[in-house]
């Protein structure tokens, strides 16, 4: 069976959800996404953080799902 991952990536928060060839959803994981904001209305992400954060969820969100990496076909965009 096809498993795909798909990143949703916020000004307030980031979602990392795994579903099937189905669309099932297998497992999910999410946090906020620390932002930065030098003056008002800007907003401004760290990427080493946010890059750092999303591997945390990925793994959560496979862990959720009991899959495996290799068990992952592709990336949804």
């Amino acid at each position: 069976m096809q498993n795909f991952l798909t990143i949703d990536n916020g000004g307030t928060n980031t979602k990392v959800v795994i579903v099937s060839a189905t669309g099932k959803q297998l497992g999910v994981a999410a946090f906020p996404t620390k932002g930065i904001e030098p003056q008002p209305n800007f907003h401004e992400i760290e990427l080493d953080h946010l890059l750092e954060d999303i591997g945390v969820a990925v793994k959560q969100a496979l862990s959720n799902a009991h899959l495996n990496p290799e068990d992952i076909s592709g990336c949804l965009l």
